[in-house]
């Protein structure tokens, strides 16, 4: 079946809301606290609960793992990995952000400027392990593997069966793009494909939330629409 691609234009209002969502302050330290030895984990609470969570903390730059035993997070100028109730793992590549694990929790993917002119972001994905306080702190030094071949913004997502990786390639020309990603004893990555191109006029921080559907069919952006002009008045007769 021959996938059916729709992009869903917002104008300024819906911007300026997705941008308001951006600049709620997050304290790193806030989130050190926030649970304990004791605390109950996500993982304890009923699907619905977890995926209202997901959708809730994916607003403000904070992604569950599907299972919700790990978060991960985007502070102080760094990217967090950490266990509900243990301890937060810096990813220890200074550019790192936007991260999202894949839906069996085996990959992490994110945005990052490895050996690229400042600020010319690519797409990766690393394999995670959360199995344990100190699984993690190894994985996350794990080598990245490049997905994306010329650049990405950000809008990263994957698709619900966790093989493909969605991205929007930098300005300019902007398109949403796909790559196959299957995780194993090496991640395999292969070549992007162009979904479609991008409306011109996209507004907003592409990292905010996610921005496709689970089966990756349909997408929402923001666009900054041009001024309306006033109506012209009536011929006088």
């Amino acid at each position: 079946m021959k996938p059916r691609m729709k992009c869903f234009a917002l104008g300024a209002t819906m911007l300026a809301a997705t941008i308001a969502l951006s600049t709620v302050p997050m304290s790193f330290p806030a989130v050190a606290q926030t649970t304990t030895a004791t605390a109950p984990t996500l993982a304890a609470l009923p699907e619905a609960t977890i995926k209202a969570l997901q959708e809730a903390l994916n607003k403000q730059g904070i992604t569950v793992k599907a299972d919700g035993k790990l978060l991960t997070f985007w502070a102080n100028d760094t990217m967090w990995v950490m266990p509900v109730g243990g301890t937060p793992v810096a990813v220890p590549i200074p550019s790192a952000r936007n991260g999202r694990f894949s839906p069996d929790g085996k990959l992490l993917a994110f945005g990052a400027v490895i050996n690229q002119p400042a600020g010319r972001f690519d797409a990766y994905v690393m394999a995670i392990d959360g199995s344990s306080q100190d699984a993690l702190t190894a994985s996350v030094k794990n080598t990245p593997v490049k997905v994306s071949t010329a650049n990405a913004i950000g809008g990263i997502a994957w698709r619900a069966d966790g093989r493909e990786l969605l991205y929007l390639s930098q300005p300019p020309g902007q398109a949403w793009m796909a790559a196959e990603v299957i995780a194993g004893p090496t991640v395999t990555v292969g070549t992007p494909r162009k979904l479609f191109d991008v409306p011109p006029g996209l507004g907003g921080p592409a990292q905010l939330s996610d921005v496709a559907t689970a089966d990756a069919q349909r997408f929402v952006v923001t666009v900054n629409l041009p001024p309306r002009q006033p109506a012209a008045p009536p011929a006088a007769r």
